[in-house]
C-alpha cells in the first residue's frame, strides 16, 4: 500500500542509493524525476479509484538543487582537440560525429540534430542556412546561418547523398549520439571529464562561447531556440563566460569603443 510515510522513506532511501553504472549516488535530477513519476502514477490510481483515495506523494518535497548546467570543456586546447576529432570522424562518414558538430557549432538540441533532413539544408539561400523545424517549443523553429564552412560542406555532402529530401542526416538514437560525444572526448584526451560530457554540454558550450565573444543576448537565445536570454544564461552559458563578456564590453568602451 502506498502511504505518505512509505513514499517518504523510499525517497530518502533512493537518495542514498548508489548507481551501479556510475558507482556514485544518483543525481538530484534523477531523484526528483523518480518522485515526480511516482506522484503521477499515484494520481492516476486516485483518478481511476484503484486503491488510493489521495496522493501519498503530496507532502513529500523534492530535496536538493538540480545542476542544470552540464559540464563543459574548460580549455581551448582541449576544445580544439575535441573539434578536430569530431571533424575527422565526420569526414570518414560518421553521421553521429556530424550530429556532434551541429551541437558544438550551432547549439542544437539532441532531438533537433537527429531530426535534420536533407531538405533542411537550404542550399539555394544566399547564405549557408540550416532550417530547424523545432522539436520542443514554438521558439525552436528557426533558420540558422552556418558560418563554419567545413561544417557546411559536410552538411551539403550529406544532403546530396540522401536518397530523398526527407532522409535524416543523423539517423541515430539519443543514447548513441551521447555515446559518440564521450568517445570523441576520450580520443581528445579529456580524461575523467570525458565521461561527464554529453550532447547537452556542447549546446552549453556554444552558448558560453557566443556569450564570451560578446554576442547580443537576444541573438544567442535565438540561436538556441529560447524565448529569452534569461533561459540561456540560467541553464547554458557559464557564469564565467557572462562575466568575461561584460568585462570585454567595458574594455571596449574604455578604449573608445561603444557598448
Amino acid at each position: 500500500v502506498m502511504t505518505p510515510k512509505l513514499i517518504e522513506e523510499s525517497y530518502e532511501a533512493f537518495r542514498e542509493k548508489i548507481s551501479p553504472k556510475y558507482k556514485r549516488k544518483f543525481s538530484v535530477a534523477t531523484q526528483q524525476e523518480a518522485l515526480k513519476w511516482t506522484g503521477l502514477f499515484a494520481r492516476w490510481l486516485v483518478e481511476k479509484k484503484k486503491g488510493l483515495r489521495s496522493d501519498p506523494t503530496e507532502g513529500v518535497r523534492p530535496a536538493g538543487q538540480r545542476n542544470r548546467r552540464k559540464p563543459q570543456i574548460e580549455t581551448f586546447d582541449l576544445l580544439y582537440a575535441f573539434r578536430d576529432r569530431a571533424f575527422a570522424r565526420a569526414h570518414a562518414g560518421d553521421r553521429a560525429a556530424l550530429g556532434v558538430l551541429t551541437g558544438l557549432y550551432l547549439g542544437l538540441r539532441s532531438g533537433e540534430a537527429r531530426s535534420l533532413r536533407a531538405c533542411d539544408v537550404d542550399r539555394e539561400a544566399p547564405e549557408p542556412r540550416l532550417v530547424i523545424n523545432g522539436t520542443k517549443t514554438e521558439n525552436a523553429y528557426r533558420s540558422i546561418e552556418v558560418c563554419c564552412e567545413p561544417l557546411w560542406d559536410l552538411l551539403v555532402a550529406a544532403a546530396k547523398s540522401a536518397a530523398s529530401p526527407e532522409e535524416l542526416l543523423v539517423p541515430i538514437g539519443q543514447q548513441r549520439l551521447n555515446a559518440r560525444v564521450k568517445e570523441i572526448a576520450r580520443e581528445a584526451c579529456l580524461g575523467a571529464r570525458a565521461e561527464r560530457i554529453c550532447f547537452q554540454s556542447l549546446r552549453g558550450q556554444a552558448a558560453s562561447l557566443a556569450t564570451q565573444g560578446g554576442a547580443a543576448g537576444a541573438v544567442i537565445a535565438q540561436l538556441l531556440g529560447h524565448a529569452s536570454y534569461s533561459v540561456t544564461k540560467g541553464h547554458y552559458a557559464t557564469p564565467s563566460s557572462v562575466a568575461q563578456s561584460k568585462n570585454g564590453v567595458a574594455l571596449r568602451v574604455l578604449d573608445g569603443g561603444r557598448a
